[in-house]
């Protein structure tokens, strides 16, 4: 199994780098043409997908709807055509599912000092702030009892759960703080507003659905 994964992983790697184009401007002809690797076996649980359906979206500057569903384990957008093909990630890329009207949109995120391209959910997009959320699933090795009182657990994938992230200028991503006073200064330009907004309104910041609320009322300043 372990021989597998690094050999999936291993073609994977290697076509990303192949197949970015030097100018991407979303036509067909930029649609990396190679097919993805599914891990899935007959013992591997679980899912790849965070919809397992391929719905039709909209990709910025491409003419037509596409058919796509979003690969959370490679982090990777699927179209459907005669096979199944990546769409190459470039910076910026915003892509709008039409039946969720889900925006997924391509940023900049520093890992270890590497700058990687990922694409994460836009929960609340404005001009001055742009409040974000990745989705992730990852692979769980297999889980062999060492007594008998425990039972045999198969590889599986399994989402984890959602990070927030936000990007304040040139689709860099920065994951948001933990508490409350941390997530403040992000909105230092018009913090006066923003206390008096919470409080007003009764909202949590570490909230995500407050923090939506948040972000929306702190795009409207100036």
């Amino acid at each position: 199994m372990k021989n597998l994964l690094l050999l999936s992983f291993t073609i994977l790697f290697k076509t990303t780098i192949y197949a970015q184009p030097v100018k991407y401007e979303t036509r067909a002809t930029d649609i990396t043409t190679f097919d993805t690797f599914d891990l899935r076996d007959e013992v591997l649980e679980g899912t790849s997908y965070i919809q397992n359906e391929f719905l039709l979206a909209n990709i910025e500057n491409y003419d037509k709807p596409v058919f796509l569903k979003y690969n959370a384990f490679q982090d990777q957008m699927e179209i459907i055509r005669d096979k199944i093909y990546f769409i190459p990630k470039k910076i910026g890329l915003s892509i709008t599912f039409k039946e969720t009207n889900f925006t997924y949109k391509v940023f900049s995120f520093e890992v270890k000092n590497n700058n990687n391209l990922v694409f994460l959910k836009v929960l609340q997009d404005g001009l001055r702030i742009v409040l974000l959320l990745q989705e992730k699933i990852i692979f769980v090795e297999e889980t062999k009892p060492k007594t008998g009182y425990k039972e045999y657990e198969a590889p599986r994938l399994k989402r984890i759960k959602d990070k927030l992230f936000y990007s304040k200028e040139n689709n860099i991503a920065l994951e948001m703080p933990k508490n409350k006073k941390d997530i403040l200064s992000i909105f230092s330009n018009n913090l006066l507003e923003v206390k008096s907004f919470v409080k007003t309104n009764k909202l949590n910041i570490k909230n995500k659905k407050d923090l939506i609320k948040v972000v929306e009322y702190y795009n409207t300043l100036r």
